[in-house]
């Protein structure tokens, strides 16, 4: 089976969101104890941060091919997260990402909006500190100079 780049990323995307929310959801309530909690919400994390990463892991990993891949040494490797997001842009998306995830932790929203400002503060924090956001690549935009 292949792909275009676009495709596996926006399916990574998508794929990753709904795990990590899930998971953070899953951690945040009373379904489990104490340190299986905090173990299950730092995979949830982690699915969040890698889904707004320029990559396509899952793919990877599942052995599907990626049109626009390199060899290297015999090896399938992607090109990952050119710099797209602008030193503005950056300090922008770390601070509005530091005031979602604490909206979030400071549980002052309800649920449906507590998880949306968990995603949206990893996604802004993620793609403002790793400079390139996949949203961007997919629309073609840059606003980091060349």
């Amino acid at each position: 089976m292949r792909l275009s780049k676009e495709a596996a990323e926006l399916l990574d995307l998508l794929v990753s969101v709904l795990l990590g929310t899930l998971l953070v959801w899953a951690a945040k309530g009373t379904y489990f104890p104490y340190p299986m909690n905090v173990a299950i919400g730092i995979f949830g994390l982690l699915f969040l941060a890698t889904a707004f990463m320029d990559s396509t892991w899952l793919f990877r990993i599942l052995g599907v091919r990626i049109e626009g891949e390199e060899e290297k040494g015999g090896e399938k490797m992607l090109k990952i997260g050119e710099k797209n997001v602008g030193t503005l842009d950056r300090a922008v998306r770390i601070a509005l990402g530091a005031v979602a995830l604490y909206l979030f932790g400071a549980n002052s929203l309800e649920a449906p909006l507590s998880y949306i400002a968990l995603v949206a503060g990893v996604a802004l924090l993620v793609s403002g500190v790793w400079g390139s956001c996949v949203l961007y690549s997919l629309l073609k935009i840059n606003t980091a100079k060349k």
